[in-house]
């Protein structure tokens, strides 16, 4: 990482972290006054959380977030809230995505739920306001300050409960693998700077959201054009999936795409790397990076590869990456230097 302290960073930073343990999705966005906001937190291993808060020494949580509910994006959020009372740290808000009879079906993100009740965190399922005839309410607010804002998107309150309910009471099949390709119900969050200088220091973060939960994001944000979503960093949407990226979404990335994955076999999968990392490198300074060694790089460096000396077996990809997000233009602040080696793959580059 950059070895700064957190009082020498000015403007927010987004950190994708690498997932050791567990098989998703880690975010933080550390802001510039030692406060955090947690998206998802899809491992249970304690040091990647005590690395995150040893680092920063934050003064308090704006906001912890489940983007949906499966588990390789909620496997860690209630250790996320232990932690943070141990440490005596306020979380000013637990928001979710309204499901219904969550109650009825234990999940980690139920855990979660429990728990901050219990500690008397403010607990909010919230879903975006669709019903016909009825004129939509725009963007809901989750947290700001007289510099930024944080809003959501999506997703959409009309079909928000028969999907989740289906998605739990499934959960896994037999194989163990997830049932549907992406979560209808997925939240999306737009993070902004108030900037003159255009859609700059912007992030998108839409967990595993559909093309049609997208689709709705893109609209809704769009009635408000300080809202479209061009942006500067963009988490991709369940983990690398090809049918969860739209064509029509590269050209909203005009900035860094980062693959918040555990190398699994079909995330990323090798048919988006192949569409992204060309587009986005025609895109001047825009980006691909993964957080993971993924298994299409193994394929090509690990045991029995043409270039099996550039990585070991199990090395992360690009590990934890941080990106500053400032309204005259974002940066890549640090990632695994590795990760450049790789890039002769080709993809992500």
């Amino acid at each position: 990482m950059t070895g700064e302290s957190p009082t020498q960073t000015r403007y927010t930073r987004l950190q994708v972290r690498r997932v050791q343990k567990g098989s998703g999705n880690a975010c933080a966005f550390v802001f510039s006054d030692r406060s955090l906001g947690f998206v998802d937190w899809g491992t249970d291993d304690i040091q990647c959380l005590s690395t995150l808060l040893s680092a920063e020494h934050p003064t308090r949580i704006r906001f912890v977030v489940a983007t949906h509910s499966h588990n390789d994006h909620t496997m860690g959020l209630r250790t996320v809230l232990e932690e943070c009372v141990k440490l005596g740290l306020t979380v000013d808000n637990f928001y979710y995505p309204s499901v219904g009879r969550l109650q009825k079906v234990p999940s980690d993100l139920w855990k979660a739920i429990i728990y901050a009740t219990n500690e008397r965190i403010p607990v909010h399922p919230v879903s975006v306001q669709d019903f016909r005839g009825v004129p939509p309410s725009p963007p809901i607010l989750i947290a700001r300050s007289n510099e930024w804002d944080i809003n959501l998107l999506a997703p959409p309150s009309s079909s928000n409960s028969r999907h989740q309910i289906t998605s739990h009471i499934k959960g896994v099949s037999s194989g163990g693998r997830q049932v549907n390709p992406g979560n209808p119900t997925s939240i999306v969050l737009l993070f902004r700077y108030f900037s003159k200088n255009g859609p700059k220091g912007r992030a998108l973060l839409p967990g595993d959201a559909t093309p049609a939960v997208l689709k709705f994001s893109a609209d809704h944000a769009n009635r408000d054009p300080s809202f479209a979503i061009d942006n500067d960093a963009m988490v991709a949407p369940h983990h690398g999936s090809h049918h969860n990226w739209p064509n029509w979404l590269t050209a909203h990335a005009q900035g860094f795409v980062v693959v918040s994955a555990s190398g699994s076999h079909h995330h990323p999968s090798q048919s988006f790397l192949q569409q992204l990392g060309p587009q986005l490198k025609q895109g001047g300074n825009s980006q691909l990076f993964c957080t993971t060694y993924s298994h299409h790089c193994r394929q090509a460096f690990g045991l029995g590869a043409q270039n099996p000396s550039l990585v070991g077996p199990d090395v992360a990809c690009f590990g934890d990456v941080e990106i500053e997000l400032d309204p005259t233009g974002s940066k890549v602040l640090g990632h695994d230097p590795l990760g450049a080696q790789r890039r002769s793959y080709g993809h992500c580059n």
